[in-house]
């Protein structure tokens, strides 16, 4: 049990930092590694500024490939939901972004895999207003890590 609490807390501590680095950066993206257990699960709030229209976030999977062992993410505003899955595992390239046209206020983020596993992931973040420039503007983004472990140890 002490193990696993162990693992708990270094990759906590290590979204953080990566939080924390990316905040004063703005590049709005973190990395962390999820435990073994399948129904391990990152969730977080993101708080999108008062001139944002919407938000979207992609995933990547920096672990090598295993058959059945997908990294997921998913948004969720309201009654408003948008998900995606990196579809190939240590490519070094972010799935299809994932959007929910919410408006400003607090967005839900979560990520999780498909199977039994420990798997290296980075997430891209990024409030915008759409604004007619090629991708919009980058608006206000606040991000608060609410779980990041399994709560069926």
């Amino acid at each position: 049990m002490r193990k696993y609490h162990l693992k708990q807390s270094t990759g906590i501590a290590l979204l953080a930092l990566s939080i924390g680095y990316t905040s004063i950066s703005k590049a709005h993206e973190a990395s962390a590694v999820m435990g073994e257990q399948a129904d391990f699960l990152g969730y977080a709030t993101v708080t999108c500024g008062g001139s944002s229209t919407h938000f979207e976030a992609a995933v990547k999977d920096l672990s090598g490939p295993v058959a059945g062992l997908q990294v997921n993410l998913q948004i969720i505003k309201g009654s408003i939901a948008d998900s995606t899955t990196d579809p190939v595992s240590g490519d070094l390239d972010f799935s299809p972004y994932a959007r929910v046209d919410g408006g400003a206020g607090t967005y839900q983020l979560l990520v999780n895999k498909t199977a039994v596993g420990a798997r290296a992931f980075e997430v891209s973040y990024h409030c915008k207003l759409d604004n007619g420039l090629p991708g919009g503007e980058h608006t206000e983004t606040d991000i608060v890590v609410r779980q990041f472990w399994s709560l069926n140890n």
